[in-house]
């Protein structure tokens, strides 16, 4: 079925990178920049480049809509593996642009055997904490105690002005204005709950995370919100689907059955969904990883990193139709034509959202600093 867009899409075959690593990997994509050190495990740190999606939160500081501008699904990420990666963070902007990035309740678990124990499609529920009132509050009460916040509000500004509580009032205001808005029926944050959509669609998506998470992300992106990541989690140290695309061992047979026929379907269906409602040309759907694997399969049938070259595939927000960008070598181990690093990408996504990826931007410092690394 994606075969059928390719004629609509970009694909670019030149991507290219030196951190051939899942952490560092992820960590340079989202954000441009590489990691200090290169290691298995690269920390979080607050000296890093800002991802995309924490980009695009700062850009919307001014927005007064209650809807998330930058969200990313359907965990943090590592959150399978109960370690935390990094790649969706704010960096040197600060945590306070950090994009909503929701929770997960996995159902239908399983215990696999090894690594590449893949049964089935990991599948659960999405949740975004802290956006629905507790049982016990009905909304005349919520209403109540707003009015007596913006009460102790006007008298606090007596004691004069402070740094850290206009921060706090600021966290204080949107929080309250996501329980009010919530509560309505046209709220943004309704966009997870997928119950208002018809049976017949949520098929075409997928009855799983991915599947669901995708249509969550058109939801969202109809409601306002700028920049959705949907991440394919591994989760097999809670109870899931392990492997992700981390098809060291067996790549033909996970991909043949359990990767490429819900990427098939879901990426399918989502263009499909786009189109029908007017929202392609205006939204840019990409498909892309950290890193690609090596063209050579190791003995157990399976392929290992290979960051050096890589495919990333864009379709719609005005992309050339059927484009092919940069080539590698008969092997496919190298790039030969137009490489693209991660900069060079990040600065074509921020051109096709209207942003112009040479400006700059402060940093929680108030340093200038190149909004594109």
């Amino acid at each position: 079925r994606m075969a059928k867009w390719m004629d609509r899409s970009t694909l670019i075959r030149s991507a290219t990178h030196d951190h051939n690593d899942h952490s560092a990997g992820m960590l340079y994509t989202m954000t441009g920049a590489p990691a200090d050190k290169l290691e298995s495990l690269v920390p979080v740190l607050n000296t890093q480049a800002p991802s995309m999606n924490a980009m695009v939160e700062y850009l919307s500081r001014t927005s007064r809509s209650t809807a998330p501008a930058s969200v990313w699904m359907p965990c943090n990420p590592g959150w399978g593996q109960k370690i935390t990666r990094p790649g969706p963070f704010a960096g040197w902007l600060g945590r306070k642009w950090d994009p909503l990035v929701t929770d997960v309740e996995l159902r239908d678990t399983y215990e696999p055997k090894t690594f590449y124990d893949v049964q089935r499609q990991a599948a659960g529920n999405i949740l975004v904490p802290g956006t629905k009132l507790p049982a016990d509050i009905t909304l005349d009460r919520f209403s109540r105690r707003r009015s007596l916040a913006e009460q102790l509000h006007m008298q606090a500004d007596r004691l004069g002005n402070s740094e850290t509580y206009e921060r706090f009032d600021a966290y204080q205001k949107r929080a309250l204005d996501i329980l009010a808005d919530n509560s309505s029926t046209d709220s943004a944050w309704r966009a997870f709950d997928l119950d208002d959509e018809k049976p017949a669609l949520r098929d075409r998506y997928g009855r799983y995370l991915f599947g669901e998470c995708a249509l969550t992300a058109r939801r969202l992106v109809e409601r306002g919100t700028r920049f959705v990541t949907v991440y394919w989690e591994s989760y097999d140290k809670t109870g899931g689907d392990p492997t992700a695309w981390d098809t060291h061992a067996d790549h033909f047979n996970i991909c043949k059955y359990h990767r490429l026929p819900p990427l098939d379907q879901t990426y399918t269906a989502l263009c499909e969904d786009l189109q029908a409602r007017g929202l392609l040309d205006e939204t840019l759907v990409i498909v892309m990883g950290e890193m690609g694997r090596s063209p050579k399969v190791n003995r157990s049938a399976g392929r290992d990193h290979w960051s050096m070259v890589h495919n990333i595939l864009l379709t719609g927000a005005g992309v050339k139709r059927g484009y092919v960008h940069g080539a590698s070598d008969v092997k496919a181990e190298r790039v030969t034509d137009k490489p693209v690093s991660p900069a060079d990408f990040i600065a074509t996504v921020y051109a096709a959202m209207g942003v112009d990826p040479d400006s700059f931007v402060e940093d929680a410092s108030g340093r200038l600093r190149p909004m594109t690394p």
